[in-house]
């Protein structure tokens, strides 16, 4: 015959999830410190590379879309390049 378990006080499934699982999750003030930072402008530069620029999907999706960004004003306003790749074989 198996021996009965008697739980230990208040100590449910649910509160041992929280306290030992979800006690390391951050919290959103902590997550929001995390991820700011400051960004001087004029020291910043952002550059895309464009890989298979000469082929169909760059000239029908990916040039429109990045005219698009920029005439939307989505762009950052720091220094921005865009590079081409364009192999012919």
């Amino acid at each position: 015959m198996a021996t009965p378990v008697t739980p230990v006080e208040n100590e449910t499934p649910f509160k041992k999830l929280k306290d030992g699982f979800l006690s390391s999750v951050p919290s959103t003030e902590e997550i929001k410190e995390a991820a700011s930072f400051d960004v001087n402008k004029d020291e910043s530069t952002v550059s895309i590379t464009v890989v298979g620029a000469s082929g169909d999907l760059a000239k029908k999706k990916i040039f429109p879309a990045l005219f698009a960004l920029y005439y939307e004003g989505c762009l950052p306003e720091v220094q921005f390049w865009i590079f081409l790749l364009s192999v012919y074989a």
